[in-house]
This record gives structure tokens, sequence and C-alpha cells, in this order.
């Protein structure tokens, strides 16, 4: 007998949102990453904000993490990966507090081969899968985001005050309610 297992995060509704992006963003990045593969592009797909970034001019890595979202401790360890490989470079700023990150040659041919190549495969994959949604979903998506620049999630909790579930005896003054939750539950 085989026993099918239920999608707990799928189930779970609104309060399971984030981790269902997540997972849906693992799927997605672990296909970009296998066309990166199949190119020859020793890249994954987190590097591919910086790519982006820098094939239109040196930034600092405040500036590479503010045009990609993410966290400047990450994009600190993406520019090193990519200075290791020896698509980046780095010098110091007039201002000596910080550093700007540079495309090297090899690193502007791979950009291009990236931006001819992976980008438009990776997009048509993607606008296939979007394709088969209700709306604009990328729209929907920005008003998310939009959103959580406005709150975060804890700060909309913080707010929240749900009735707490309270659990009854049973009494034949709950027969009817009884009886139709275990309908609905049953059918």
């Amino acid at each position: 007998m085989e026993i099918r297992m239920v999608d707990v995060v799928a189930q779970m509704g609104p309060a399971f949102l984030a981790t269902r992006l997540k997972r849906l963003g693992e799927r997605m990045q672990a296909g970009a990453a296998s066309v990166l593969t199949d190119a020859g592009i020793p890249l994954q797909p987190g590097h591919m904000a910086a790519m982006a970034a820098l094939r239109t001019g040196p930034k600092t890595v405040g500036q590479l993490a503010e045009a990609s979202g993410t966290s400047q401790p990450g994009m600190t360890r993406t520019v090193g990966q990519l200075k290791k490989l020896g698509l980046a470079t780095d010098e110091a700023c007039d201002d000596q507090r910080s550093r700007l990150i540079a495309l090297t040659v090899q690193g502007e041919r791979m950009a291009h081969r990236i931006a001819t190549d992976v980008w438009p495969r990776v997009g048509s994959a993607a606008e296939e899968i979007l394709a088969r949604v209700d709306g604009d979903f990328l729209h929907q998506l920005a008003i998310i985001e939009q959103a959580l620049a406005e709150a975060s999630i804890a700060d909309r909790a913080a707010r929240s005050h749900p009735r707490p579930l309270t659990l009854r005896e049973y009494s034949s003054a709950l027969a009817r309610e009884f009886h139709d939750i275990n309908r609905e539950w049953i059918d």
C-alpha cells in the first residue's frame, strides 16, 4: 500500500508563504544552474545579479547589494568568488573607504556570453511557466516586495491579535455543529 504524503507547506497557506517561495526559488535556481553548467559557465545563479549589475559599469559592494536586493556580506562573498575566478577585480575608491568592483576582460566576455545565451533561455523557460498563471505574477510579486519594504512580517505579526484556539467539551447543544464539521471533513 502506497502512502501519499501531504504537502504540509502548501496546506498551511499564507503562514508558510516564505517557505513556499523559497522552495520555488530553489527549484528554479537548480534549473538555471543546470543551464549554466551545460553552457560551460563556472558560475551559480546567485552570481547572476552581480554580473548583470557589473555589465553596466564598476560598482561598490554596497551598490551591488542595493542593486540586487541582497545583503552586503552576501555580495562580498559573491565578489570574492568572481575575483577568485578571474572575472572581477577591485580597486580602492578615491575616499579609500570602499572598493570599486569591475569586470575583468574575461569577466566582460563571460557576462556577454551569459546575457546572450543563458539569460534568454532561462527567461524563456520562466515565461513558459508564467503563461500558466492568471494575472501578472511579476507585478503581484512587486506588490509583495513593496509591502515588505513598508513593514516586515515580524512587524505585521506583532500588530495581529488572532483569536486563540479554544477546545470545548462536547455537549448536545453543539450536536449540529459537530455533525456539520464531520460531514465537511468526510466530504
